[in-house]
């Protein structure tokens, strides 16, 4: 290896290495945390912290899904929560026709800019999967909203804001789920082989 070959390889190196990890830090993003839950006047609020001050704001969930600053200032798991507590009230105010209209698209360009992570939303499917394409390699995914929200690694490589989309379109899987009851189990015919 030459001179200049080794500068070239120096350079790449160090770009690649300024574009990973030259950037804010994750934790310049995360402004404000969820502390604490109360049930007030038949009202649930909870107590959001600006972190590192003693400051606490005491919040609906509603008021937290349109306050963007909140949202945006989240850490990804929590925006995550807020996404799915919010679809159980979308799910008691709103009909059955707006809830299956619910899809990705819907939501603003404000909540999908992609600000930090690892991880960015590119599409849903038409069986609610959603694709999503890891920044660094480019390798896409497609995976149910549910899974991804129940695993805290993937979803803290996401943005906040997109967290919220997430946990938004899982809390309505999650909320449709069919319980199985230990009866149908019973009644249940099975086969046996005969020879």
């Amino acid at each position: 290896m030459n001179f200049s070959e080794k500068n070239l390889f120096q350079l790449l190196k160090n770009l690649i290495k300024s574009m990973i990890y030259d950037n804010k830090s994750f934790n310049s993003y995360i402004l404000y945390k969820i502390v604490d839950y109360e049930f007030k006047n038949g009202q649930e609020y909870y107590k959001i912290q600006c972190i590192n001050t003693k400051a606490v704001i005491k919040l609906t969930i509603e008021e937290i899904a349109f306050d963007i600053t909140i949202l945006h200032g989240l850490h990804p798991i929590q925006g995550c929560f807020v996404g799915i507590e919010y679809s159980k009230i979308i799910r008691l105010r709103a009909d059955n026709k707006i809830k299956k209209n619910i899809k990705l698209h819907h939501f603003s360009e404000k909540n999908l800019i992609k600000r930090y992570g690892y991880h960015e939303l590119e599409f849903q499917d038409r069986t609610g999967r959603l694709g999503f394409r890891h920044c660094i390699t480019n390798q896409m995914l497609l995976m149910d909203p549910r899974d991804i929200a129940l695993s805290q690694v993937l979803i803290a490589e996401f943005d906040a804001a997109q967290a919220f989309c997430i946990g938004v379109l899982a809390g309505f899987k999650l909320n449709n789920s069919i319980s199985i009851s230990q009866n149908s189990f019973k009644k249940a015919k099975h086969l046996q082989l005969i020879k």
